[in-house]
């Protein structure tokens, strides 16, 4: 085999290895804390950290990079200036305004968590939010990286924040004898120094001393706030795309103890099957179609080979969700019952899950096209659709509640959430395709 062609499936096995590193994580934490109380307060106290750093990370590299391109020696270190510094105030201005509205999180994100329960809230919550500070500390690095066509780091970095996460939480846990959820929120904070630290013994010494240089010039004001104008717009996109959940953690916080946290699981073993089968698609799909676009001048319409390659992925991932949906319970059952998860925590997370399933292909289908619409830069389109969503969201949610669904209104609300997302999404390159071949 080439040295090519292992190079083309190095990057496709780091993201593997970190959607797998992942969801041990997830049985980890499954096996010591089951569906405690406290593992619902360690899933709300860290969604927002997560949130702002993990999730937003492809979309603020993809702004950074965008001022490092001009490789002339001058306009390369401006721009690079204007990355670290421009990182570096997105890093602490997320951090410091997460931990010290902590206490409104909690009241607004659990409003079903409250006395010294919410004081523990608020404290893992600003644990986790030292982890945020790491993990967006890193993206100048990664974006340097990327640049340079050194791509490994980016695609480990989900691994090895899990990894991280997972050995130093099994280390705190024996070392003291005993399960504490300040462990689970330790090891989110060690999982995000891990990620900094790969990055920054990744450069190669010559940028890593030109990063250096950077911190004896300041950029201007203008430049230096060029780019958390350009990283909000991608922030608040995200915070309307994963507003949903953060809905459902806060109706299911006032439910009975361990909804919130069967519904954690069961969504990420559905995230699990949708990343699996939506990256996998996207690695192979995506550099095709961008290629296909780079050829005809961003002509909209999409080859029929890959209309139906897209086609068969969302028809498999419906066959795999409602497979799922019938194996909801043995499949349960087979990945977390052990230690703390028990027969009955297994009954409780099986009942979200067969819903969810439901909404495996839509999800699936929803993640191809958003890379399809990136990759026709327009991004822009993005945030109307998750404003859609989030709102679709919330009227389905409270309309399933006012019926009486109960627990089951969380995944039954993600199911029309997610079709309405899909279409609006085909609505929207169905209007690009509109405009762009009429005559002028």
């Amino acid at each position: 085999m080439s040295v090519r062609i292992k190079k083309s499936f190095f990057v496709p096995i780091l993201v593997t290895m970190g959607l797998v590193a992942g969801f041990f994580r997830e049985i980890l934490i499954a096996y010591y804390f089951g569906t405690s109380r406290e593992v619902e307060i360690f899933r709300v106290a860290f969604a927002l950290p997560s949130i702002l750093s993990e999730s937003i990370a492809v979309s603020v590299v993809s702004v950074l990079i965008r001022n490092l391109v001009p490789m002339r020696r001058g306009s390369f270190m401006s721009g690079l200036r204007q990355v670290v510094w421009g990182g570096g105030l997105i890093a602490t201005g997320v951090t410091l305004l997460g931990i010290v509205s902590m206490p409104a999180q909690a009241l607004l994100l659990a409003p079903g968590i409250s006395g010294a329960q919410r004081e523990l809230l608020v404290m893992i919550g600003r644990i986790c939010w030292v982890m945020s500070l790491f993990v967006i500390m890193a993206l100048p690095l990664r974006a340097l990286m990327s640049v340079r066509g050194r791509v490994w780091p980016g695609a480990s970095s989900t691994f090895v924040r899990s990894a991280a996460f997972g050995i130093v939480m099994i280390a705190l846990i024996t070392a003291a004898g005993e399960t504490a959820i300040s462990f689970a929120a330790s090891g989110a904070v060690a999982g995000g120094l891990a990620v900094l630290v790969l990055h920054a013994l990744a450069l190669a010494p010559t940028d890593r001393r030109r990063i250096a240089l950077t911190f004896f010039k300041r950029p201007s004001l203008d430049e230096m706030y060029t780019i958390p104008a350009a990283v909000m717009s991608v922030i608040v996109t995200q915070l309307f795309l994963s507003g949903g959940r953060m809905i459902d953690r806060a109706v299911a916080s006032t439910m009975h103890p361990g909804t919130l946290a069967a519904v954690e699981y069961s969504y990420a073993i559905l995230m699990a099957a949708a990343a699996i089968l939506a990256t996998s698609s996207n690695i192979v799909l995506a550099p095709k179609i961008a290629k296909n676009i780079s050829r005809s001048g961003m002509h909209p319409n999409i080859p029929r080979q890959f209309k139906l390659a897209i086609f068969g992925i969302c028809a498999c991932a419906v066959l795999i969700g409602l497979s799922l949906t019938f194996l909801a319970r043995p499949v349960v059952s087979c990945v977390l019952e052990r230690g703390a998860f028990t027969e009955s925590d297994t009954i409780l997370t099986a009942e979200i899950l067969s819903l969810h399933a439901l909404a495996l292909g839509p999800l699936v289908c929803s993640l191809i096209l958003t890379q399809i619409v990136i990759l026709r830069d327009m991004q822009g389109y993005l945030l109307g659709v998750a404003v859609v969503k989030f709102i679709i969201k919330a009227v389905a949610l409270a309309a399933l509640l006012e019926a009486g669904f109960g627990a089951a209104s969380l995944p039954l609300s993600l199911l029309v959430a997610e079709c309405c997302m899909m279409l609006s999404l085909f609505g929207v390159l169905a209007r690009l395709s509109h405009q762009r071949c009429r005559p002028v």
